[in-house]
């Protein structure tokens, strides 16, 4: 069997925690969690796989839990494993490789327009998922320039939102909040009528995305 570690950053204790999300996802591997962002490291990484989740921090937050987790990402780069980074672990990985981070003013949850490049649509971890999609995005930073030797795979009217690197993905977006587990976009909303558009969204878009995770388990 296959396994994974998820790097938490997500500062959520209970069910909205997106790294519990995710292991419920990945039914074909053996999933360990560290919460990082409460300073809990691996003593190795012994894993066949690694993935980075969502955040309330920012990457350019000065934290010594961040300068820790851009030097395992590092490591990971070196021991060319594959690696997923899902919104500030996108941003994360990027900062750690050279690339560059900017603020966004996309803080407000809601679900977004994104498409594949011609790169994007041969890469593994779109397997299934149509040119032009539709998926739950939230944050607070953005790519502004990517590591050297990148490749986008996905865009939209915000800019850069999935790359690859080697072995390594980054998403912008949300493919884990799906419409059995909306309690952690619903956090993210502050008007009943928000929250009501959200549901409905994620009823008619959620559920294709997730493939997006079990393809990344695949390529594992």
């Amino acid at each position: 069997m296959k396994k994974i570690l998820i790097l938490d950053v997500d500062f959520d204790n209970g069910i909205n925690n997106s790294a519990l999300m995710l292991k419920r996802i990945l039914k074909k591997s053996k999933v360990d969690i560290f919460r990082v962002c409460k300073n809990s490291f691996p003593k190795n990484l012994d894993y066949d796989g690694f993935i980075i989740n969502g955040s309330e921090a920012s990457v350019n937050d000065n934290k010594l839990w961040i300068k820790k987790l851009e030097n395992i990402i590092k490591q990971i780069y070196k021991m060319k494993k594959p690696l997923l980074g899902i919104c500030f672990g996108h941003e994360i990985i990027v900062k750690s490789l050279n690339g560059k981070i900017s603020y966004s003013n996309i803080n407000k949850a809601g679900y977004n327009k994104f498409y594949l490049t011609k790169q994007g649509q041969k890469d593994k971890l779109f397997k299934g998922i149509p040119n032009k999609f539709i998926c739950l995005e939230s944050h607070f930073d953005k790519v502004s320039q990517l590591p050297k030797n990148s490749i986008i795979l996905a865009k939209n009217k915000q800019g850069i939102q999935a790359f690859k690197l080697g072995k390594i993905r980054g998403i912008q977006f949300h493919p884990e909040i799906n419409p059995t587990n909306l309690s952690l976009a619903l956090i993210l909303v502050e008007k009943k009528k928000e929250a009501i558009k959200l549901v409905k969204e994620a009823k008619k878009y959620g559920s294709p995305v997730v493939k997006i995770i079990t393809n990344f388990e695949e390529m594992v």
